[in-house]
């Protein structure tokens, strides 16, 4: 499968059209499968082993047996098929992940005496990079972004098969290479790295060369994003007057966007209004709303066409769509900076046990597990495995397995993980084991290692026939003094019982298990959760509502106690008017939906909720029927509450022609706003 300008043309197809895995992968099977070598091949195999691209996906067979002679064509084949189904299978999404793992472990230049092209390996790794994605190893990620971003592409001088000048062919080199900025990009905002995601994402602006306008306005989108979620909106602000005119004539989603940061950054609404009013369109809920608020408290309101906006039928596609683009928003950038103290799990940890008002003991608080920060706190980590084998040498069961003699599992989480991507169960002596092998590895490798929570994993806890849940948690938050919590919550099982295997304790792999542990309905392609109501039925009433109190009582206490302290100190250390900026902020009136995660031990009846971590983030499109009716109430709720609160400013309730019209189990709101409570009142903390 030799190099040629033809496999060039179709490669950066792929590439002008922002599309999925999936098209990709069609484009590299046609580039193998096309291939005179590679049919040479399959014919000579034919009679070994039948066409991978049929292999189906299953949670206990692989795409590929690396023991098995393969060619590295077959494998990218392989890795194709797993690639493929990627997007909607977890399972196949790891798979793929190994297979080109394999791929590339062998040495550039051997994969091409192996007659595979530049351009497949390019497309191969793109597919290797959103792969990784799919199951949360962004860090990974960005070198394979890299790769493609600086690897000469060989470009031809000459005309190529299909006639394309060289400056056809550049032009589309040109867009390929922005397609791998932005993906690079975006794994650093996923990352909470948004400082070096505004740097790619301006990247992509200042190269002269694209002329795709949906290129630089995603850029330009991404970096005002970011300079946002910094808490910069000057840096958001500057960008505008740099780029804008790029567009000539700019969307009117970028027109809107431009017109509020305006608005942010000088307090000039009546510019805003005017702005906004020339660019947004009816079925646009964020700046429709925002206009709404603006122009009810600016010196010209004169326009009453807000109220002529009806509510939307909820069988209609429409709805659907328009429902998407109302929990859309809370993705917007608008929410508050300073909540990365709490979606950072590292943040989050250190907040709560630097802030000594609510700690028990001299590393715990008496809601949230103990934690361990590595490699920073490797020695601690040192200290409590052998404390803890020394006091349990007298009680130790014979065994020659060191990790058997731990008794307790933890959870290694990175800072920024989402859906329980990247987390593994450990002992002790195997977080020690991992974090000593890579501490150890000279110089270079320990500049490397980014920041891990090593969480305590809670023990024993209340389980849901025989299964370990959590709960998640809704929380509306509009400013510190107005923060609401949803008695409408979901409870989420994991996919394996806790205890299925006989003694477990006797065998750390089935102990360890993630199926048994993780409840996150991003690592399964089904799962099981039920609403609230279905564990207060399982606990009866007495119990269910001191549970729910006691939910309350931690989540008033972080957000009302704990989180102020940090956002006091970004507005000391902040060398722009941050004040200023947040009430600006805050009078738009947007609710912020956050998920709060909590398990609950079970100590010889006493039954004591534990807050695991906070998704400023959570996923709110619906994926069941039990979804359906949670989600849609909350969203419902947060939205009427965010309209009452505009009454003061004369808002003229746009929001309530639409919102009403979602479809809920009950009228009645699920909001319940959050008072400080006396943490004294929880249990104390006994694992």
């Amino acid at each position: 499968m030799r190099q040629s300008t033809k496999c060039l043309a179709v490669w950066v197809t792929a590439f002008a059209f922002p599309g999925s895995i999936n098209y990709i992968s069609g484009l590299l099977t046609a580039f193998i499968t096309k291939s005179p070598n590679h049919q040479r091949r399959q014919r000579r195999r034919s009679r070994q082993i039948s066409c991978p691209i049929r292999l189906s996906v299953s949670s206990t067979s692989s795409f590929i047996d690396t023991t098995t002679s393969f060619n590295t064509t077959e494998k990218i084949l392989f890795g194709l098929a797993a690639s493929q189904k990627a997007a909607t299978n977890i399972t196949a999404a790891m798979e793929a992940c190994d297979i080109w793992d394999d791929i590339f472990r062998k040495d550039e230049q051997d994969l091409v005496q192996a007659e595979i092209s530049p351009q497949v390996i390019q497309l191969s790794r793109t597919l290797h990079a959103s792969c990784l994605v799919r199951i949360g190893r962004d860090s990974e990620a960005i070198p394979i972004y890299d790769y493609c971003i600086n690897k000469d592409c060989n470009c031809s001088s000459s005309k190529n098969e299909n006639n394309l000048s060289l400056e056809a062919n550049h032009n589309k080199h040109i867009i390929a290479v922005a397609q791998w900025r932005l993906s690079k990009a975006k794994c650093h905002q996923r990352l909470l790295d948004y400082s070096q995601a505004f740097m790619d994402y301006r990247d992509v602006l200042e190269e002269e060369t694209i002329s795709n306008v949906a290129l630089l306005e995603q850029a330009l989108q991404g970096a005002v994003t970011c300079a946002l979620r910094l808490g910069n909106v000057t840096l958001a602000q500057e960008i505008f007057p740099i780029h804008h005119d790029t567009f000539k004539i700019p969307s009117p989603d970028t027109a809107c966007l431009a017109a509020v940061i305006r608005y942010l950054h000088s307090g000039d609404r009546n510019g805003a209004v005017e702005r906004l009013r020339s660019s947004v369109q009816q079925n646009w809920f964020l700046y429709q709303w925002i206009l709404s608020v603006l122009q009810s408290s600016s010196e010209n309101d004169d326009d009453n066409r807000m109220s002529d906006f009806l509510p939307i039928s909820s069988s209609s596609t429409a709805f659907n769509e328009t429902f998407l683009q109302l929990i859309r928003i809370n993705m917007s950038p608008f929410d508050d900076p300073d909540l990365v103290y709490l979606d950072d799990k590292i943040n989050l940890h250190d907040l709560l046990t630097t802030h000594s008002n609510l700690r028990s003991t001299e590393t715990m608080v008496p809601f949230w597990p103990d934690g361990i920060i590595l490699p920073r706190e490797l020695n601690r980590l040192k200290e409590m495995l052998a404390e803890q084998r020394k006091s349990s040498s007298t009680t130790r069961r014979t065994t020659t397995n060191d990790d058997i003699m731990d008794n307790s599992l933890w959870i290694l989480k990175s800072r920024a993980g989402y859906g329980s991507h990247g987390n593994q169960i450990l002992t002790l002596s195997q977080a020690l084991s991992k974090y000593d092998d890579r501490s150890t590895g000279g110089k270079e490798a320990s500049n490397e290692l980014s920041p891990v929570l090593l969480q305590r994993m809670v023990h024993p806890l209340y389980l849901l026939s025989g299964h370990k849940f959590s709960l998640r948690i809704f929380v509306v938050y509009f400013t510190l003094d107005e923060i609401y919590i949803s008695t409408k919550g979901l409870v989420k099982l994991a996919a394996e019982p806790l205890h299925d295997h006989g003694d477990d304790d006797a065998n750390p792999e089935l102990a360890t298990n993630a199926r048994k542990h993780m409840t996150n309905s991003g690592r399964e392609t089904s799962m099981v959760q039920y609403g609230l109501d279905f564990l207060w039925d399982d606990l009866g009433e007495t119990r269910a509502t001191k549970v729910w109190q006691l939910i309350r009582d931690v989540t008033s206490n972080v957000w009302l106690l704990q989180y102020p302290l940090m956002v006091t100190n970004n507005m000391q250390n902040n060398p722009m008017d941050f004040s200023t900026f947040t009430a600006r902020r805050q009078s738009l009136g947007i609710p912020k939906i956050l998920g709060f995660d909590f398990v609950l031990q079970n100590d010889n009846g006493e039954l004591t909720p534990f807050l695991v971590e906070v998704n400023r983030f959570p996923g709110m499109e619906p994926r069941d029927a039990v979804d359906y009716g949670i989600k849609h109430q909350v969203v419902r709720d947060a939205w009427i509450q965010a309209a009452k609160r505009m009454d003061s400013t004369r808002s003229k309730g746009y929001v309530s022609h639409f919102v009403t019209s979602i479809p809920v189990q009950t009228s009645e709101s699920s909001l319940q706003k959050l008072v400080l409570s006396n943490i004294d009142s929880l249990p104390s903390t006994n694992y």
